[in-house]
């Protein structure tokens, strides 16, 4: 017996746009209501990115960074950022390849038309970005230097097999454990026993 997809009849035909729904797979989505600065979506387009993307994009990133300097470790944020475009993707997990090729070579193969949306109204992000997307500074979060903030960090998440806000994470603290130690001046204090 042998099975076949059959579309069904009303379907449009797929033209070679890229799809608004390139993005992370697998993840639960929840709306927000969101007024998006026209900088903002002219960057995305720019970019290549559909505004959805670069919304969920940059309030990821704003939350990493929140989280950091929560930690009282904001200093790090510079020295994250150059880790992340110094990440060169060698590989992805198959289910992530075509989501890593929306974020990379991809898009800039976009249609304009197909990346544009209202300056206003609900977007879906992830659901695990709740509570705290909805506590962001939604001005700080959406624009042009926090766009091209989060794609490196999503491209260099994504490399790693991780979420943004677990690679910013584990980047800071291999980051803060290479400090020297303030103690002893050697990085080695906290390994030696009392």
């Amino acid at each position: 017996m042998h099975l076949r997809l059959v579309p069904p009849p009303d379907a449009a035909p797929h033209d070679g746009a890229p799809v608004d729904a390139c993005r992370r797979p697998g993840e639960r989505r929840e709306p927000v209501s969101l007024a998006l600065p026209p900088a903002f979506v002219a960057a995305a387009l720019e970019l290549g990115l559909t505004v959805p993307l670069a919304v969920e994009l940059s309030l990821e990133r704003t939350i990493a960074r929140a989280e950091l300097t929560a930690c009282g470790r904001e200093d790090l944020w510079s020295r994250i950022v150059a880790a992340a475009r110094a990440t060169r993707v060698e590989s992805v997990a198959s289910t992530y390849a075509r989501y890593m090729r929306s974020l990379t070579v991809g898009r800039r193969q976009a249609h304009a038309a197909s990346a544009t949306t209202a300056s206003s109204g609900p977007i879906d992000v992830p659901l695990r970005l709740f509570p705290r997307v909805l506590t962001i500074d939604q001005a700080d979060a959406l624009t042009s230097c926090s766009l091209q903030e989060a794609l490196l960090l999503e491209v260099a998440a994504l490399a790693s097999g991780r979420l943004m806000t677990e690679w910013v994470a584990l980047t800071a603290l291999g980051l803060s454990s290479a400090l020297p130690d303030e103690a002893s001046g050697d990085g080695l204090g906290r390994q030696r026993l009392a």
